[in-house]
């Protein structure tokens, strides 16, 4: 027995490494230069999303896509229930609300934000867009602002903090539950898969839905590229 080398499948096939430095949203972002610590920022400007009405009726929309290549990321809005109404261009039947919201590579998401009023205007948000690896690295962690305040000064809101008491809602997982917080301490999630997600009535293809295969998949195969070692 032993270790399988991170780049190196099972099979002996090998991928290269894909170097991940930043997360953008809308082509803005911060680089963390991991060599120098707690200085390792840019100044780069984060990209600002302004309310510019805060009405009873005031709603924004929001389309999200994640546009990367290694990551599934995880969205959310500090103090901002998402009201997330479609997938892929598709209703859902029911707004299904949410406190985040994880994207796929290449999934497109609409989000609605709305009863503003209960929302303190003198100050901004963090928009947050984080990877879901483990080890929390630093460079991984995406981040925007949601602009109140006259000008666009950098938020100092936290994150929402989940407990098994107060658990936090979140759509799309890959899994059916999260496992347990480091302190063991109960779960503080509560995953939705896309089997909550119902589609809108007017667009489900029945005919699509009824068609049937003559083919029966007896064997699913699986492309790798080998690489050859001279003796």
């Amino acid at each position: 027995s032993g270790t399988i080398d991170f780049f190196e499948a099972v099979d002996g096939s090998r991928a290269a490494e894909a170097f991940v430095t930043s997360i953008l949203i809308n082509g803005r972002g911060r680089y963390i230069d991991s060599r120098k610590g707690t200085k390792g920022f840019s100044t780069t400007p984060f990209e600002c999303l302004k309310i510019t009405s805060q009405q009873n009726t005031s709603t924004y929309r929001l389309r999200l896509i994640n546009g990367g290549s290694v990551f599934s990321l995880k969205f959310s809005i500090d103090k901002h229930p998402l009201k997330v109404i479609a997938s892929d261009g598709i209703p859902f039947a029911q707004p299904i609300l949410v406190d985040q919201l994880i994207i796929g590579l290449g999934e497109r998401y609409d989000v609605i934000i709305d009863n503003l009023t209960t929302i303190n205007n003198k100050i901004n948000y963090w928009i947050r867009v984080d990877t879901m690896d483990k080890h929390n690295n630093p460079r991984w962690h995406g981040l925007a602002i949601l602009q109140y305040a006259p000008t666009n000064e950098i938020p100092t809101t936290e994150p929402q903090h989940c407990t098994e008491l107060q658990p936090c809602r979140i759509l799309n997982c890959p899994f059916s539950q999260y496992g347990p917080n480091e302190s063991n301490q109960g779960n503080p999630f509560i995953c939705l898969t896309p089997l909550n997600i119902t589609t809108h009535e007017d667009y489900i293809d029945y005919n699509l839905i009824d068609e049937k295969t003559p083919m029966n998949i007896k064997k699913t195969l699986s492309l790798t590229m080998a690489e050859h070692e001279d003796d």
